[in-house]
């Protein structure tokens, strides 16, 4: 995993243009660090992350669905996955 700030999607890409297979989350993303409910790579940044801010993350394939990739919602095998997130609160 590895946190960014201000480059564009084609910049994390090393510059390689890529289709845009996320849709923006209109609620707060709540899980349990730690718990398997998400991807090892949010896991990780979330430990990584202060309240508060905000950053471009990168996580490579390795750390959301590797190999297997989730055909049915568009995410490719060995996809790496890029998001704008923001840390609002921990409970």
């Amino acid at each position: 995993m590895e946190q960014k700030t201000e480059q564009t999607p084609q910049e994390r890409l090393g510059g390689r243009k890529s289709r845009t297979i996320a849709r923006k989350l209109a609620v707060a993303l709540c899980f349990k660090v730690g718990s398997r409910r998400v991807i090892q790579g949010w896991d990780e940044c979330v430990r990584e992350t202060s309240v508060g801010e905000k950053s471009s993350v990168t996580i490579e394939a390795r750390g959301a669905y590797s190999a297997k990739g989730v055909p049915e919602a568009g995410i490719p095998p060995n996809a790496n996955l890029l998001f704008d997130m923001e840390l609002v609160a921990i409970v």
